[in-house]
Formats: structure tokens, sequence, C-alpha cells
């Protein structure tokens, strides 16, 4: 089971409501480059219960909010990156993204997936943790990838630099590790 926002609650192995138009990474409505991406890597057509997450009213529009979760393997990672990666091509180079994960580990394997996925595409990647990263983020930076503590030191800085408005997507991944002792 997937459990959405507003507690819709989704089988994996759901039939796609009858509204929704979405089966395959290309109806998500990115560009041809980043759908090129995903086919290279073997990933063209989406879970049932990703589709049904994407096809929710107003969550590929970025008109609402999507909070879900469901079990290991299941393909969160994917549906986080294809509403992120809509929301940095719908609102232009200068737009910003947050991906936060609890482990500097993973902020470094994660910027590396993402900065091969997005190669020559105009968006960019960079890491954020610890006394990586520069503060606010630079206009020409499109994706921080950063541990928690690292996203609440840019969102402050990008609020008193006035820019707070060019973050236009914010995934939070892993959240149950984040009241954990121990992290590295």
């Amino acid at each position: 089971q997937v459990s959405f926002s507003k507690f819709a609650t989704v089988a994996m192995d759901a039939p796609r409501p009858p509204h929704a138009r979405i089966a395959t990474i290309e109806d998500c409505g990115l560009s041809n480059v980043i759908v090129q991406r995903y086919a290279s890597a073997g990933i063209t057509r989406l879970f049932e219960w990703q589709a049904a997450a994407l096809a929710l009213p107003g969550v590929l529009e970025g008109k609402q909010h999507l909070v879900y979760t469901a079990s290991t393997s299941a393909g969160k990672t994917l549906v986080a990156e294809l509403l992120l990666l809509r929301r940095l091509e719908t609102h232009g180079q200068r737009a910003k993204a947050l991906v936060v994960l609890p482990l500097r580990a993973l902020v470094t394997q994660k910027a590396a997936e993402l900065s091969k996925l997005l190669d020559r595409t105009g968006l960019t990647v960079a890491p954020y943790m610890t006394a990586v990263g520069e503060l606010p983020m630079p206009r020409r930076l499109n994706v921080a990838v950063c541990t928690f503590e690292k996203a609440g030191m840019i969102v402050q800085s990008m609020s008193e630099a006035g820019r707070l408005g060019e973050i236009v997507a914010v995934v939070i991944d892993e959240l149950h590790l984040l009241g954990e002792g121990q992290r590295g």
C-alpha cells in the first residue's frame, strides 16, 4: 500500500483512475532529453501507484503538495525526481530545488546521480553539507542536494537575500532517519 497526503491511500496494484492519462515518463511533460535519459536507464513506464500519485489533481501541475510513503524499492524516488524536474523545467533557468537527505553519504550519492541525469540539459546540481555549498545558492545553480541542517541554512540565506521565491520544489527523502541519534 502507498499512502498519499490528504489521507488518500492507493494500493500499489490498484488500477489507475479513469481520468489519469499518465502511464509513462513521457506523459509527465518533461523535456525530450530528460525522457531519453530515463529511457537509456531502462525507465519508461510507471508503476500503477506512481501513475496514480502523479494523476492526483494539481500534483503534476505543482498546485498541490504530495506526501507519500511506500515500501523499500517501490519507486518513491522516481516520483520525487519527476515532480522536481517538472517544476524546474516549467519555471525556467533561475528556478531552484532542494533535495533533502539525512546522511552526507546519501547527499554525495544523489548529487552524483542527478548530475549525470542532468548533464548537458542546462540544469545544474551541487552537494550541500557541512562546510560545502555557497550561500545563498548561486543564481546559476538549480538543484542543491543537502542534509537537513544545510537545507535550513539554504532557506534562511535565500530568504535574507530576498530570493526565497526562486525555490520551486523541495523533496525530503528518508525522513524516518532524521530522529536517529547517529547520522553521518
